[in-house]
């Protein structure tokens, strides 16, 4: 019993150098990693010329967690607290603009008044105006779909410092899209994305640093 059980050992190594049992670059990222993502410079490249002359945006984070497991998987959510702090940054950032966009009118049409005597001589105040534009931006609304379409999950894999991840649980990692990375101890960081489907857009949110948390 003992020689059989030795040799059910001996043949499960085997099979495990020749068909590539584990893969040790990427057994080294399961784990739990987050991201502090700064969002300033691509949210404020988003808005009108109008408002970006007075808006002054700063310090808008999003913190991104990514999941790699054992089995291959992985998945990628952002944390809720962390948007809806970035957001209500946004918010105010853009209200203490509109005022300065306000006064510059006043100043641009030699009136002599408050922008609260303007806005009254328009049959409104301040605060009704600050109200509109929060229901307006409706950040519940906003930070949930940022949320939702940014989570996702699917299959990876690491080669040679290229770390691939699929579209979704059904597909594989596409070989010609992928992460370059580095692992330095506890901290991954994503270099650059590489793929036929890049058109640029993300590319000054790089380098992304993540640490390894569980």
């Amino acid at each position: 019993m003992k020689r059989f059980a030795s040799m059910i050992l001996v043949l499960a190594m085997v099979v495990c150098l020749f068909a590539g049992c584990g893969n040790k670059e990427a057994d080294a990222l399961v784990g739990t990693w987050k991201a502090e993502v700064d969002m300033t410079e691509l949210i404020s490249g988003a808005m009108g010329a109008d408002m970006a002359e007075y808006v002054t945006l700063s310090d808008v984070i999003f913190t991104m967690v990514l999941q790699f497991n054992s089995d291959g998987t992985f998945s990628m959510t952002l944390d809720e607290a962390s948007i809806d702090a970035a957001l209500n940054s946004v918010l105010q950032s853009v209200k203490d603009g509109t005022i300065a966009m306000l006064e510059a009118q006043i100043a641009e049409y030699g009136m002599e008044m408050s922008v609260e005597e303007m806005l009254a001589a328009s049959g409104t105040d301040l605060d009704t105006l600050m109200a509109e534009m929060e229901a307006q931006m409706n950040l519940p609304g906003l930070a949930a779909q940022i949320i939702s379409e940014a989570a996702g999950e699917g299959k990876y894999d690491a080669k040679d410092g290229k770390l691939f991840l699929s579209a979704g649980l059904d597909y594989l990692p596409d070989p010609e899209c992928y992460e370059v990375y580095t692992l330095e101890g506890n901290v991954l960081t994503l270099v650059e994305y590489v793929g036929t489907d890049s058109d640029g857009s993300f590319d000054g949110l790089y380098p992304l640093n993540f640490n390894k948390v569980a």
